[in-house]
């Protein structure tokens, strides 16, 4: 695999060496400037979401990996010593604080580079070559300090090379019971996207693992996808309380440069507002815990979730953002399974690491070859539009399943709102035809809907007719036990919130009001 050009570090490469006098007089402006000139000269500082920030070293799970640390005021002013001495007219001086100060909250630092976040792994860069040169690459904005050393990348991968490629990466999840070979592929689409997120600007889904029974092997599959580009299991979170603590946790992923977060053992019903809106951005805005402040800097982090038959929360717009990835276990107890395959999986993937992630970026650089002769045409997954194109074009080129069928199926079964509408529209037109109007109020409707339930309790052999309008109703609207009919008030909410939405060629539609109140109908979508 050629390597990328090199990127020169900035226009002050040209400046002395290091430590740079600079000459302390009343133009405070000037020597903040010469201070930040200098900084630019060493190639440990970046600036990131209006902060000076530095690449760090900590040990995680036995391993080293870069971290981003923002530089605080007495690091920074240790900094400044290194890189500039400060000169009066005879004698040399210590870092004046005020110098700390307006340097540092200057915001913008010209000369300083961007930084996105930091990796250990080789990445596809967005013209399709593959970063293999560690240090800061201006054309992703990344840092890339290896890990290890990995196997050879073909610039041109041919057909064999794809094929040993996806069959190695296959290999190792033969033993795990996926429901459909379409959520074995969206596993690969989670494991290649790690190393294909500099490639693409938009957003990325939500990747989330759920099985029929506990002990299916679902938490380990996340860490299987993240063994191979690390070596460590993936950074694990819990499902947040409430929407303002996914707020909290979302922007500290953020200002932290996280690649990837696992929200393990989702419990309850899952989404909401903030969490939805990272998976379809790629900058955050939010208030910093503890202060007045507010971060506002990229977003990159890779979200995955785990759980036993997850539902979504009603009003969120998550499994619309969601690739699914089920799996299926026959087993009752299926932590007592033997006989795999690879009976040491962790121990098997960090030994073939490097060839692992050869393969990985092999399925994505061969497609980035073939889509500037001939691109293909894949279903639109809106929001997602610059993630298919790189991973999910991989995929298919492959030979693997598109991965939107699986996410397709999840979003059919989730949409419980969907559901709800289509039994609304249906037994709102049952209703209307069993009165003979074309429209009727929420009121006149939940009157012959009792007329109906008191004639049954008087009757016991009448057969209701409007059950399933009355029972669209109820699954939407608490009736707090005080009887089977719902508040006239949380029926009309419920059709204005629907109104317009089309099923299957029909929709709810106001008709104008009568004495009685706003009339509603079910229209046909022309």
């Amino acid at each position: 695999m050629a390597k990328p050009k090199k990127q020169a570090r900035s226009d002050a490469d040209d400046s002395p060496e290091l430590p740079i006098t600079i000459y302390w007089d009343i133009d405070e402006k000037r020597v903040n400037d010469d201070v930040v000139l200098a900084l630019s000269k060493d190639r440990s500082m970046f600036q990131r979401a209006g902060e000076l920030v530095r690449i760090g070293r900590r040990r995680k799970a036995g391993r080293w990996t870069p971290v981003i640390d923002p530089m605080p005021a007495a690091s920074l002013r240790e900094k400044i010593s290194e890189v500039a001495r400060f000169r009066k007219p005879h004698k040399d001086e210590h870092v004046p604080d005020w110098c700390v100060s307006g340097v540092r909250s200057r915001g913008e630092w010209e000369h300083i580079p961007h930084l996105a976040y930091a990796v250990e792994y080789p990445v596809l860069r967005p013209d399709g070559t593959v970063l293999q040169e560690p240090g800061y690459d201006e054309a992703t904005q990344l840092f890339y300090a290896p890990s290890g050393t990995f196997g050879h990348v073909p610039e041109f991968p041919s057909a064999n090379d794809v094929a040993a490629a996806r069959e190695r990466i296959l290999d190792l999840v033969c033993d795990f019971p996926f429901s459909q070979p379409v959520h074995r592929s969206a596993w690969v689409a989670g494991l290649l996207t790690p190393f294909a997120r500099p490639a693409y600007d938009g957003a990325t889904p939500f990747f989330l693992v759920d099985a029929n029974v506990r002990a299916a092997g679902k938490t380990f599959l996340c860490h299987v996808a993240w063994y191979i580009a690390t070596g460590r299991r993936m950074p694990v979170t819990t499902q947040a309380a409430d929407e303002a603590e996914e707020g909290k946790v979302i922007t500290a992923v953020a200002r932290g440069g996280e690649a990837v977060k696992l929200i393990d053992n989702i419990a309850r019903p899952f989404g909401n507002g903030k969490f939805d809106a990272a998976l379809t951005s790629t900058w955050w805005e939010d208030r910093l815990l503890g202060v007045n402040d507010n971060f506002s800097g990229p977003l990159f982090c890779i979200w995955w979730g785990t759980g036993n038959n997850v539902q979504f929360a009603q009003r969120a717009d998550t499994a619309r953002r969601t690739l699914h990835i089920r799996l299926l276990s026959p087993d009752q107890n299926p932590e007592r399974r033997t006989g795999f395959k690879h009976p040491h999986l962790a121990r098997h993937v960090l030994q073939h690491r490097p060839q692992l992630v050869a393969d990985c970026l092999t399925l994505l650089r061969a497609y980035q070859v073939q889509r500037q002769k001939e691109p293909l045409v894949l279903p639109p997954w809106g929001s997602f539009e610059e993630w298919s194109d790189v991973v999910r074009g991989a995929l298919v080129f492959a030979g693997l399943p598109d991965p939107i069928e699986a996410h397709e199926q999840l979003a059919q079964q989730a949409d419980t709102a969907g559901n709800t509408l289509a039994d609304l529209i249906a037994g709102w037109r049952e209703l209307c035809k069993a009165q003979n109007v074309d429209g009727c109020s929420v009121r006149e409707a939940l009157e012959w809907i009792a007329e109906d339930l008191e004639y049954k309790a008087k009757s016991p052999g009448h057969q209701l007719r409007f059950t399933q309008l009355l029972d669209a109703l109820s699954e939407q609207c608490s009736t707090h036990g005080r009887s089977q009919i719902p508040d006239a008030r949380q029926v009309s909410f419920l059709l204005r919130s629907f109104q317009g939405r089309v099923v299957q060629g029909e929709y709810l539609a106001m008709d104008g009001r009568s004495m009685r109140g706003q009339i509603w109908k079910v229209a046909k979508h022309s």
